[in-house]
């Protein structure tokens, strides 16, 4: 389904773990971020290779090499004409906080649509984890962040117990009353804070999908490595967006999604120091920092195709276009996708290369 592209030697990374530059070398960039005006907008998307910042001057895309180390996983798009997020905390001397700040709500409601609309991991990516973490089939996993299960249910074949919270409680009940008919009886579903969690190891891998970004990710870092057992590891994994691409449908995507994102204002839902945080601390050097060993950075691909139904419900599964994000404009927000990408492609079939990644640490 899916197919191993690329990996990071972690050799390359010297004494001092990744940097901001640093990567495998694939790509026309040779690994080095190269800054580019992107004009009216582009996807902040960080384990396939493109971030985003909110500068004065309006927005700086940094392109980075395929396997780069500097991309944290993807979140939203952008817009020139986009108004600077109002709720990233700042120093009294002017600077922002070194940890982005989220609203707890975001996922309220989208439970249901998280879990229907998003491309699952490939099984290819499954099975590297698998093998590249040496999962023994008896040991437990955390996964942190978990939403409606979507690692969660993914890798619990391979353990002998599984231990899931997030701090979306609709998440929460939602998985653990689809567990049951997943075969998934070994689960146990918590509600809470990642960074607050009263959890007793060792667990032989923790995981987190989608989501280490809006996390304190040097307190999360700090309590995995205590959480794991010697040897056990830590993967973080990433998923692209539909409107990432340079098809004419997700051209238009793109446009519709910055579209809805000024007029209702959803950009706020993402803190304005996001990027420039995850570029400055990028995932595995943080992880690193943490005492755990890098391993490396491993991508995938699969074929996908999409249906309006299907992009409808991708959305709303986000924060900047959930049904909540949207309030009263989503059933309006629905027939625009519908008109604009329709204009497009009339047969309504939308061809997507889905890009997937891990980092993958160790504890020594």
């Amino acid at each position: 389904m899916g197919e191993l592209e690329a990996e990071v030697d972690p050799g390359s990374l010297g004494d001092d773990g990744p940097g901001p530059g640093g990567g495998s070398g694939g790509g026309d960039e040779g690994g080095e971020a190269a800054e580019r005006d992107v004009g009216h907008g582009i996807l902040l998307r960080c384990g396939v290779g493109v971030i985003v910042s909110i500068r004065p001057q309006g927005l700086v895309g940094h392109r980075l090499g395929r396997g780069s180390r500097t991309a944290p996983p993807a979140v939203v798009a952008y817009s020139r004409r986009c108004r600077r997020p109002a709720e990233a905390r700042c120093h009294d001397d002017g600077g922002m906080d070194a940890t982005p700040q989220f609203r707890v709500d975001l996922y309220r409601g989208t439970a249901h649509d998280y879990d229907r609309y998003r491309v699952p991991y490939p099984s290819a990516l499954i099975a590297d984890l698998a093998r590249r973490a040496a999962l023994s089939g008896t040991g437990r996993l955390l996964d942190l962040a978990c939403g409606p299960g979507r690692v969660t249910f993914a890798l619990a074949e391979h353990f002998a117990d599984v231990v899931a919270i997030d701090q979306e409680e609709e998440a929460i009940r939602y998985a653990a009353a689809v567990a049951g008919e997943r075969g998934a009886s070994h689960i146990t579903w918590r509600s809470g804070r990642a960074e607050d969690a009263d959890l007793e190891g060792p667990f032989e891998l923790v995981t987190v999908g989608d989501a280490f970004h809006r996390l304190d990710r040097p307190r999360v870092a700090a309590r995995a490595a205590q959480w794991l057992q010697t040897a056990g590891h830590i993967a973080l994994l990433s998923t692209s967006m539909p409107w990432q691409g340079s098809a004419p449908w997700q051209e238009a995507a793109m446009e519709l999604v910055v579209h809805w994102m000024e007029l209702t204002g959803s950009l706020r839902n993402i803190p304005a120091n996001l990027a420039d945080t995850v570029a400055e601390s990028p995932h595995l050097a943080v992880l690193a920092g943490a005492g755990l060993e890098v391993v490396g950075t491993y991508e995938f691909t699969a074929p996908h195709r999409w249906t309006l139904d299907g992009l409808i419900g991708f959305a709303h599964s986000t924060s900047i276009l959930s049904r909540a994000a949207l309030g009263d404009h989503a059933e309006a927000f629905e027939r625009d996708l519908r008109d604009r990408l329709l204009a497009v492609r009339p047969d309504g079939d939308f061809e997507d290369s889905v890009h997937f990644a891990y980092d993958l640490a160790v504890k020594r």
